[in-house]
């Protein structure tokens, strides 16, 4: 594995981590912990685009890499509705106007979980 595929994952760990660190606070920002996963994802997507010698577009919508993943990895999986609501985390979230719930953190943690251990195993 290449030191930038390697780079990518341990900035997407470090995103990872903060989600998790975020969502066990007594009282947590469930906007940032939406934020950190869909970034952890974001990450991991890239990662694998490198990993086979594709320049990952600049982008923070999940769907759109999604697309540009399953040209190169036939074994990548994701449901869309899963990577819009991640993709809410770096867009939506992030300004006055709209808020992350409980559920809605939870629930990005839950697939940043699947996808994060998905892009893991096929990095390996």
């Amino acid at each position: 594995m290449s030191k930038v595929v390697q780079e990518w994952i341990r900035k997407a760990d470090s995103d990872w981590r903060t989600a998790n660190l975020i969502w066990g606070a007594p009282e947590p920002n469930y906007d940032a912990v939406c934020f950190h996963t869909q970034q952890c994802v974001e990450k991991m997507m890239k990662a694998l685009l490198i990993s086979r010698q594709q320049v990952p577009p600049y982008t923070h919508n999940l769907i759109s890499l999604d697309e540009f993943l399953q040209e190169v990895y036939t074994e990548w999986t994701a449901e869309p509705e899963d990577l819009q609501l991640l993709t809410l985390g770096a867009t939506v979230y992030r300004y006055p106007g709209e808020d992350a719930t409980a559920d809605d953190a939870e629930t990005c943690l839950r697939i940043a979980a699947q996808l994060r251990s998905l892009a893991l195993s096929l990095l390996s």
